[in-house]
This record gives structure tokens, C-alpha cells and sequence, in this order.
């Protein structure tokens, strides 16, 4: 089950707008939830389809990019991802790596928890509180 606040939307939204991707789904059980980008229109003016999320009684926990910049999921891109789904990361682990000002930094867990996503793909552009990880 995917829970998004209108905040991560609207990033999620300029992800879009920013790169060459047209359309976004994500689909869990009954969920679904699409970004379209609309050729012959601004970016700005991309559609959000969302239907309706049933409660849940566990809250997921998202880790989210500290900076502005490039993310990567390695340290190199022929060493293994710093975590994966189902991999469990306990607070101040390395996560992944923001390239900002031609400089590499650390992306280190602010919470513990098991991840369930992987939010962003290696080398995307991310923005400040973008999200990165959803963990249990």
C-alpha cells in the first residue's frame, strides 16, 4: 500500500518534469497511483490521478534525501547497491550517495526499519526531502 502526502506529489511531479519520463504508475492490490506528463502542455500542469487508500494501521517510514543533487545507489557503479528491498537498516547506516558541488556525500538512515521500496533510481536528480527509501 503506498501513502503519499500532497508534498511528495508535488515532488514526485517535478521528478517528471525535470527528466523524460511522460508517464509514472504504481499499482498495489487496489491501488493505483499515476503521473502523467502531458506533452504539449508545461509540466506544471502534469495530472495526478489518485484513488482512494484504504486506512492502515502501519505506518510506513520514509528516508529522504538530505540535499540537492544526483543520487546513487553505490559507491561505484560496479560495487552492489548500499541496500536493497528487504535489506534491514538500522540508524546512521549508509544508504546511498548525493553528488552536490562536484562533491560525494554520505546519505546516512535517519530511522531503522526494513526496507519495502526503493524510491529513486540510481543517478536521479533529487531535491531537498525527497523520497528515497519506504522502511517497515
Amino acid at each position: 500500500m503506498i501513502v503519499l502526502d500532497l508534498a511528495e506529489i508535488k515532488a514526485l511531479m517535478d521528478h517528471m518534469a525535470a527528466s523524460n519520463l511522460t508517464d509514472f504508475v504504481y499499482q498495489d492490490g487496489q491501488t493505483t497511483f499515476k503521473l502523467a506528463k502531458k506533452s504539449n502542455l508545461p509540466a506544471a500542469t502534469s495530472s495526478v490521478d489518485v484513488r482512494p487508500v484504504a486506512a492502515t494501521t502501519q505506518s510506513k517510514k520514509v528516508l529522504k534525501a538530505p540535499l540537492v543533487g544526483v543520487f546513487y545507489t553505490s559507491a561505484a557503479p560496479d560495487e552492489p547497491p548500499f541496500v536493497k528491498v528487504g535489506d534491514v537498516v538500522t540508524v546512521g547506516q549508509t544508504v546511498g550517495v548525493i553528488e552536490a558541488m562536484k562533491m560525494m556525500h554520505e546519505v546516512k538512515a535517519e530511522q531503522a526499519g526494513k526496507v519495502t521500496q526503493v524510491l529513486i533510481g540510481n543517478e536521479q536528480r533529487v531535491g531537498f526531502d525527497d523520497p528515497l527509501f519506504e522502511l517497515d
